[in-house]
């Protein structure tokens, strides 16, 4: 995958994830921002494949971001090793 591997440091068992984060059309996205709820400077993000892995606590929430889309949260338990995300794009509305 050739992604660096960011390690959260606590005293929780530790989790590796990987995923691939894609479009509704199933296309990985390049560059959203996978991380730790209420710490976004621990994190990630995706390659060109959409790809990521990450090393966390289990039991931490894993926040997935990207212009133009929703965010997603996801939970990290002791036996996620995979995170798979579909993001889902923002509607956007016109003003006059």
């Amino acid at each position: 995958m050739g992604s660096t591997v960011i390690c959260a440091q606590d005293s929780g068992s530790m989790v590796q994830v990987t995923g691939t984060v894609t479009d509704s059309a199933q296309t990985p996205l390049l560059g959203v921002s996978v991380s730790i709820k209420n710490n976004p400077t621990t994190g990630t993000s995706t390659n060109a494949g959409g790809q990521y892995i990450l090393a966390v606590p289990a039991g931490t929430t894993l926040v997935f971001s990207f212009v133009g889309f929703r965010d997603e949260e996801r939970l990290v338990s002791d036996s996620a090793s995979v995170i798979n995300v579909m993001l889902s794009a923002k509607m956007q509305t016109r003003t006059r």
